[in-house]
């Protein structure tokens, strides 16, 4: 048995009926966001100011949002150096400054992502997702994530006249802090 193999169950039905909650509730959460700008008030929800401000800027994500292969590391109490929290111990992820960054973007890591037209604005989610879940359960959070980036594309033109009429600003989709641990798209 590989250490990369899942080692959580996956209930197919259960998880479908929490995927559609989730994106029921998205939707709820993103009108009550964009209520609040068009009052002017920009509410720290993460996942919406990410993603908005990556498509107002037109910046692309080409590796994971985390910074996973990138910029993030972990150490552990042996002084080793790891690509992800949640990845301590296992040795396949060792950041010993020898690979390059796109042998961990998510294209690299899952194949689906390579010719996915949300990877540039998602960035793959999760490093985990494809190597430690099935592939159901991955296919049901990637259906989650490209929800979220729907909800954004379909306000982003009353943002961008909430912009121009001086209601708010494109630097408000600055305002939170961004560590490397915050996840933009849960």
């Amino acid at each position: 048995s590989s250490d990369l193999e899942s080692t959580t169950s996956f209930n197919k039905s259960k998880s479908k009926v929490a995927s559609e909650n989730y994106c029921n509730d998205l939707a709820m959460l993103f009108s009550y966001w964009v209520t609040n700008l068009e009052k002017g008030i920009v509410k720290n929800i993460v996942p919406f100011q990410a993603i908005t401000r990556d498509v107002l800027n037109q910046k692309k994500q080409n590796n994971l949002r985390c910074g996973f292969g990138t910029k993030l590391r972990v150490v552990d109490l042996d002084n080793k150096y790891y690509l992800c929290d949640e990845l301590l111990g296992n040795k396949r992820f060792l950041a010993n400054g020898n690979g390059n960054s796109n042998q961990w973007a998510a294209s690299a890591l899952n194949s689906a992502c390579s010719s996915c037209e949300y990877s540039k604005y998602c960035g793959g989610r999760c490093a985990n997702a494809p190597l430690f879940h099935p592939k159901e359960r991955f296919e049901l959070d990637c259906s989650k994530t490209k929800k979220l980036i729907d909800e954004v594309f379909g306000g982003i033109e009353k943002i961008k006249h909430l912009m121009n009429k001086g209601i708010i600003s494109k630097d408000s989709f600055n305002t939170y802090v961004s560590t490397y641990c915050t996840e933009e798209i849960p």
